[in-house]
């Protein structure tokens, strides 16, 4: 039972993660991946990786969010931005803030989520940051999670 339990997950795990798919944003490739808790808390992680020829950036997101997703975008100037967010889902979340933006050119991490950035987002982004369509639910993932331990 616990060979089928792990391959369960193994598969729900896989196709959340492909069902985002990889952004290619100016050269750059962005993924999402999601893993176990490297906290030792149930659940599960997600994973933002960031490559460029030899480089990488990782961010790790673990049990504090509930969505995550990341879109290439330009501002109003043609300047290409990797916007993603993280966020939780409960009524006192803020899914109008949360927002992280990487320059695809270097790699660098120019602001990380959190709940009151989203004047810190606009400013760096040369103008207002709507949110980002493209997220998956890591509480779906929990759920189903949850579901196969309590069998």
């Amino acid at each position: 039972m616990k060979n089928v339990f792990a391959l369960t997950v193994l598969l729900l795990i896989s196709s959340v993660a492909s069902a985002m798919g990889e952004v290619e944003c100016v050269s750059a490739k962005v993924a999402i991946a999601l893993a176990p808790s490297s906290s030792g808390a149930p659940g599960f992680e997600a994973i933002l990786t960031v490559s460029r020829d030899e480089k990488v950036t990782t961010l790790r997101y673990d049990m504090n969010i509930d969505f995550i997703g990341v879109e290439c975008r330009k501002n109003h100037l043609g300047r290409t931005f990797i916007v993603f967010q993280a966020y939780c889902g409960g009524s006192g979340c803020k899914d109008l803030d949360n927002f992280g933006i990487i320059d695809p050119t270097d790699l660098r991490v120019l602001l990380v989520p959190n709940d009151w950035n989203r004047a810190d987002a606009a400013r760096i982004f040369g103008g207002p940051v709507g949110a980002v369509d493209n997220v998956i639910s890591l509480d779906d993932i929990r759920g189903a999670h949850a579901f196969w331990l309590n069998r």
